[in-house]
This record gives structure tokens, C-alpha cells and sequence, in this order.
């Protein structure tokens, strides 16, 4: 008999009310029709690729005019680093960053 695959959730971070963050979440769509996935407040702009490797034709909705202090793309790779002044950071690392209060919300 064989049995068919099962998939464990993955458990959002706990936190309380208290330690949520407060500042607003949103997104932008550019002129041109690029999409930013989420918007932290109105300073850090946040784009999500499920990719193992993240290159600069990934991170083209960054790359248009908007008043953003800051630009991070959250993905599968392994270590944080550095591509055209986003940085680019590994999902856990980046909860870890969230909650620790590292993007100011």
C-alpha cells in the first residue's frame, strides 16, 4: 500500500500584539506595470521570488521611481547579499530581520 506524500505547514513566527509591527503594509504597481509585492510602511519595498538564485532581471520592479529608502527581495537563496543597491535576503533571515525590528516597522 502506498501512501500519498503529505506536507507539513510551515508555522508563521509567534509574536505578540505588543511586538507586531505597526507601521502599514501595501503594494505599488509602476506606470509601466511592474509590481512590488509588499511595501513596509512607506520606506522599504519588499519583492518575493521563490527562485534559488535571484539576478537583476528579477528585481526590474525595484529598479522603477519610487520614493523608497529601502529595497530587499526575499528569497530561497542561501546567504544575503548585495545586487544594484538591493539586498537580497534568505526567507528565515529575513523573518528574523522583520520581527527584530532591522526595517524600522
Amino acid at each position: 500500500m502506498t501512501r500519498a506524500p503529505t506536507s507539513t505547514p510551515t508555522r508563521a513566527p509567534t509574536c505578540s500584539r505588543r511586538s507586531w509591527p505597526k507601521a502599514p503594509v501595501s503594494h505599488w504597481r509602476s506606470a509601466s506595470g511592474f509590481e512590488v509585492d509588499f511595501v513596509l510602511g512607506d520606506h522599504v519595498a519588499v519583492e518575493v521570488k521563490a527562485k534559488e538564485h535571484v539576478g537583476a532581471q528579477d528585481l526590474r520592479s525595484l529598479a522603477e521611481e519610487h520614493p523608497i529608502q529601502r529595497c530587499v527581495c526575499v528569497s530561497l537563496e542561501r546567504r544575503r547579499r548585495e545586487v544594484d543597491g538591493v539586498t537580497i535576503l534568505p526567507l528565515r533571515q529575513f523573518l528574523d530581520e522583520l520581527w527584530a525590528g532591522v526595517f524600522g516597522v
